[in-house]
């Protein structure tokens, strides 16, 4: 198994870490800056935790001047390697709260050398008509990273960032955000755009489609945006996402057959599935699986098998290997197993497996 994300904050990682701001701020002490961010609990402290205890560390071994403890950090930031210091816009966020235009400046500063989109959350439900304004501007940046820290920190579900949940009550307070990215250049801005979309799906859907709807056909990198910021919609075939997208084929007959039907955890299946084309059109195939939890419920995970369009008549008949091995991110538990074959968001065809514990 790889090594955790936050073994990376090393002693080693440490010492540089302190010797970028040592060459802008020659009283800092590299040594007792280590040693204090190590002190436990650092071990059993998680990556999100180690960024805290780092923001916190540098604190305490800096001028008590908001202002100018926050420069020394930016200008650590411009030193060459200082890349990905998440603890630096974290320092924002912890301590400059009541500091408003010094930490505004200091967010977009930090972003292209470490994103800013969890430290501006707090500056975000503070005051979020104040923070709209101000992202409006980021959004107009001739720096990638700032336009896309106008959308990616004001994205309602953020993962790993506190739930905006002003925004996700009303989903309008960012539309003009999104509307000056629609057609961003960089695929870095326009991917979080469509993540941004797609975070609004999960509360809002009609939203979603509506704005989909009135973009659709503008440029062929909106046109991209909303076909990823649309992709929740899809996967819960709901269809309006699939008519939005031209999604029209038909099928009948569908068959699923599976070998072997019992299995036990580690082992894989073969799913022999077909069916013949009722109506020429593009198609979504997929099959989903009703994976049994550790509470005995289940729980539905869906797999693309293919997106193309099929001719009236066409018959298809295919096969596809599932493995039930465990995954860092999926355990799997015995008990009876159901798997779907849909075609555009509709199942078609059913089939059951037993899964056993080793």
């Amino acid at each position: 198994m790889a090594e955790a994300i936050k073994n990376m904050y090393n002693q080693e990682y440490l010492r540089t870490v302190g010797q970028k701001v040592q060459s802008v701020h020659h009283d800092f002490h590299i040594d007792a800056f280590v040693e204090d961010v190590q002190r436990e609990p650092w071990a059993d402290l998680e990556m999100m935790n180690r960024i805290d205890k780092i923001a916190e560390t540098l604190r305490m071994y800096l001028p008590a001047d908001y202002d100018e403890a926050v420069t020394i950090l930016a200008d650590a930031a411009d030193a060459k390697g200082a890349s990905g210091y998440m603890f630096f816009p974290h320092f924002v966020a912890k301590y400059g709260i009541d500091y408003w235009e010094t930490s505004i400046t200091m967010l977009r500063r930090f972003t292209p050398h470490a994103s800013s989109e969890f430290a501006v959350r707090p500056f975000i439900e503070k005051d979020p008509a104040k923070m709209v304004n101000v992202m409006k501007m980021w959004a107009t940046s001739e720096d990638e990273h700032v336009r896309r820290l106008a959308s990616e920190g004001s994205r309602p579900r953020l993962p790993w960032g506190k739930t905006l949940s002003g925004f996700i009550k009303d989903p309008t307070k960012t539309t003009e955000i999104l509307e000056m990215l629609k057609e961003d250049p960089s695929k870095y801005v326009r991917k979080s755009v469509a993540n941004h979309l797609n975070d609004f799906s999960k509360d809002h859907p009609n939203y979603v489609l509506k704005l989909a709807k009135s973009w659709q056909g503008q440029s062929e990198r909106t046109d991209w945006i909303i076909r990823h910021g649309c992709r929740t919609l899809i996967r819960k075939g709901i269809p309006e996402a699939y008519e939005l997208f031209g999604y029209s084929g038909q099928v009948r007959d569908g068959v699923l057959n599976i070998e072997p039907s019992s299995i036990v955890i580690g082992e894989s299946i073969t799913m022999h599935y077909g069916f013949t084309v009722k109506q020429t059109g593009l198609m979504r195939v997929e099959y989903g699986i009703q994976f049994v939890k550790a509470n005995g419920k289940q729980s539905e995970k869906k797999f693309l098998l293919v997106d193309r369009t099929y001719r009236t008549g066409e018959i298809v008949e295919r096969e596809r290997t599932h493995s039930f091995a465990d995954l860092s991110t999926r355990k799997h538990y015995p008990g009876t197993h159901i798997v779907m074959i849909y075609v555009n968001g509709i199942a078609v065809s059913e089939a059951t497996i037993n899964v056993m514990e080793k």
